[in-house]
């Protein structure tokens, strides 16, 4: 085979392996775009009842991914992430800072995003977040005891529904200030319900500070990661297996092929001449 044919080979093969990579890509920095597309969370994400069918307390995707020192996770929920719903029902409700509400001028609020790091049905940890004119805010925090989580109001079966502000205190926040985890967050706020509110993220554990970042360390370990909202009509869970060592960041595979692909051309191209 003459070496022209040889290159075009080879980088026929590195386009159809790059096509194919994007095609059904995991989770990365550039895809927190704030759509849960399936190429991009298959194999990383639980589908729940109503997907896509505008419900109005349906969650419909929950997204969890760890690469290397990187943990990204999605949901998308026709429940309105920024804000909840207006509650009509003739009854007292706490809101998800431990807020007494009055009658008939209360909301259903979103819970938390709650972390289960031994597989036992008890949450460790969790990511509180704020939405405030389309920007997103966390609070990552370690709870003080494992599980004590406040129930939805109707269906304890789903819980639990969030951690109240002072159940905690091991807590860092997101942002680029002294102190603060780096996170890129992208929200989209889907009034129509179609596909339905989508908020997405990727956290560098390698910032997250002392316990919080000793509860990923290990290797085969298996998260889940739940969430479920104020009137407990809609939950869901997924897991994901992985290893994470602090600061073993490494090329992505898909970047050393490429590196290769054009090694190889050149070293080709050398020779021809």
């Amino acid at each position: 085979m003459k070496i022209k044919q040889v290159i075009q080979a080879v980088l026929m093969a590195g386009i159809f392996f790059l096509y194919t990579a994007i095609a059904w890509a995991s989770p990365s920095l550039e895809t927190i775009d704030g759509a849960m597309s399936d190429s991009e969370w298959s194999g990383h994400q639980a589908v729940g009842y109503g997907n896509s069918h505008g419900e109005a307390y349906d969650v419909e995707k929950l997204g969890l991914y760890i690469n290397e020192n990187m943990l990204y996770f999605g949901i998308q929920t026709d429940f309105h992430l920024d804000g909840g719903w207006a509650s009509t029902e003739n009854k007292y409700r706490y809101d998800e800072y431990g807020i007494k509400q009055k009658k008939n001028n209360s909301h259903v609020d979103p819970g938390d995003f709650a972390f289960d790091f031994n597989g036992d049905g008890t949450y460790e940890a969790g990511i509180d977040f704020q939405i405030s004119d389309g920007n997103v805010f966390f609070t990552f925090f370690k709870m003080d005891t494992p599980g004590n989580w406040v129930n939805p109001v109707d269906h304890l079966q789903n819980s639990p529904y969030t951690a109240f502000l002072e159940n905690y205190k091991t807590s860092q926040k997101s942002g680029t200030g002294n102190g603060e985890f780096e996170a890129v967050i992208s929200y989209f706020d889907d009034n129509d319900r179609s596909p339905g509110d989508v908020l997405e993220a990727a956290i560098n554990l390698d910032t997250l500070s002392g316990e919080l970042n000793q509860l990923f360390q290990g290797s085969n370990k298996t998260l889940n990661l739940y969430w479920t909202m104020e009137c407990g009509n809609d939950a869901l869970l997924v897991s994901e297996s992985y290893s994470y060592t602090p600061g073993s960041q490494v090329p992505e595979p898909t970047t050393l092929l490429l590196v290769g692909i054009g090694l190889l051309g050149l070293g080709a191209l050398k020779r021809k001449k």
